[in-house]
């Protein structure tokens, strides 16, 4: 483990707080350093532009204001409205307050010739510890955007509150040759614990940009400047391989270290698999610890370290992201205790529906992906109880899911199942808030799957908690 990134899990309190983002090292900012080679307003204050004025299509307010001498467009809507918007589930199922959408009249519509859309954005959301908002384009050419599934057109990006961001959405492969829609969406999801009452946006300018080897936004296959490699680094008597695209200019490659030796000079192994070529470099014989980067073709990649333990710091970065999707549970600097008026009911019961790990994609529950994480927490930490602080980690997050899932039991064979759930809820049980449609189960996979888990955990707890391994068992 390198000593910046132990210095900053010690800070963190071995993840009792987030670990920090390196903005540095994102695929942003090697976005914003590519050189432009052309440029086209879409749109700016003072009316020019291949879009028009926006205009607010759901709720709040889209307009144009003067702010310290420049003209910028706002939006601006309350994070609570009173009740669910038309179309919206009524019975809470995955509801939320409708969007601030603002959407802009395209009057030139073949954008082929640039690659992407760059915006400066400044949220001004009071309170709100992670700010997200979305663009979207739509085509209506030959291909079309979204496709029927949806799938496309869209870019989410993560804002940093009270200031200004410089956004990029890179599409080099997404059809624009007729395009005829662009703008705006933020989901209205209601407030967390710190948020204040509105969601305020301010964006002043948004461009097309035509750049230098733009990046490749779908697909596994490497681009033809780029190595495909474990970027966290290998262990020295592991297997070795990156992948790069076929017809590199070179048969061989070599593997540099940091004094610009060449440690390893071998041929390229041509690969055909299911329609594709690409090419392998296998380096599985290099085993001296240090760090190394792979060269062909004029290229050279970014370094990576051999040693022992290597994945040690990908675990610390496992732990970090269930700790960050923490339900029920006020996690520093993302969101505050959460969703305790989610509930299931049965037979005159009602079980509270908060714990375990939010769903990655939103807020939703699912009791048996949360136990299936359980059962890979408890299983590593068995095979790394030579690192004490890193096992008592790994238990100590594993039994945050366990007891969700011995919540969810109602002592008959049923089990609060999951909820469909994208919107902060106030915390007070009997408002309109409230998600009270948990699904309850009596599924034979479902609790087969809760069973052997806490079979496992039976076993695993033992010498930790033998009280609760009793229980586990019983």
């Amino acid at each position: 483990m390198n000593a910046e990134f132990q210095q900053e899990l010690m800070e963190s309190g071995y993840i009792h707080r987030p670990l920090p983002l390196h903005e540095e090292a994102s695929l942003e900012q090697t976005e914003r350093e590519k050189k432009v080679t052309a440029r086209r307003a879409v749109w700016s204050g003072d009316g020019e532009g291949c879009c028009g004025n926006p205009v607010s299509m759901e709720r709040g307010t889209v307009e144009t204001v003067r702010i310290e001498a420049e003209n910028m467009l706002a939006m601006e809507a309350p994070l609570l409205c009173p009740c669910w918007p038309e179309g919206m589930p009524q019975d809470g199922d995955c509801s939320y307050y409708g969007h601030i959408h603002a959407a802009f009249p395209v009057k030139e519509a073949d954008w082929t010739s640039f690659h992407r859309v760059r915006a400066l954005i400044r949220p001004e959301c009071d309170g709100s510890r992670t700010v997200s908002l979305s663009m979207y384009l739509e085509n209506d050419g030959e291909r079309k955007v979204p496709d029927r599934y949806r799938r496309q057109g869209f870019h989410m990006m993560n804002l940093s509150n009270h200031q200004w961001n410089d956004c990029i959405w890179e599409f080099p492969s997404l059809p624009r040759d007729c395009v005829s829609g662009f703008g705006f969406r933020y989901r209205i999801n209601g407030r967390d614990t710190a948020s204040g009452e509105n969601a305020v946006f301010y964006v002043k300018e948004i461009w097309l940009e035509a750049v230098e080897n733009p990046g490749k936004e779908s697909g596994w296959l490497p681009e033809s400047n780029q190595f495909c490699y474990s970027t966290c680094g290998y262990e020295p008597d592991a297997p070795k391989k990156a992948v790069l695209a076929a017809g590199t200019e070179t048969d061989t490659f070599t593997i540099e270290d940091r004094k610009g030796q060449i440690c390893l000079e071998k041929r390229l192994e041509n690969v055909a698999w299911r329609g594709e070529n690409f090419q392998i470099a296998d380096f599985s014989e290099l085993t001296q610890e240090g760090e190394y980067r792979i060269c062909a073709g004029g290229t050279a990649g970014d370094w990576f370290p051999i040693r022992d333990g290597v994945l040690e710091d990908v675990t610390w970065k496992g732990i970090n992201f269930l700790f960050c999707e923490r339900c029920g549970y006020p996690v520093p600097g993302k969101h505050g205790l959460c969703h305790m008026d989610t509930y299931a009911e049965h037979k005159g019961l009602k079980l509270p529906y908060c714990g375990g790990w939010h769903d990655a994609g939103d807020m939703s529950q699912q009791t048996v992906q949360t136990a299936e994480t359980v059962e890979s927490l408890l299983e590593l930490a068995a095979e790394r109880r030579e690192s004490t602080l890193l096992c008592q980690r790994l238990m100590e997050e594993a039994l945050w899911g366990l007891e969700f899932v011995f919540r969810t039991r109602f002592g008959d064979g049923y089990r609060a199942a999951s909820l469909g759930l994208i919107r902060w809820t106030d915390g007070k049980i009997g408002n309109d808030d409230d998600a009270s449609n948990v699904r309850v189960h009596n599924h034979a996979l479902e609790n087969f799957i809760c069973a052997g888990v806490f079979a496992l955990a039976a076993e695993c707890l033992g010498d930790y908690d033998r009280e609760l391994a009793w229980r586990c068992a019983g």
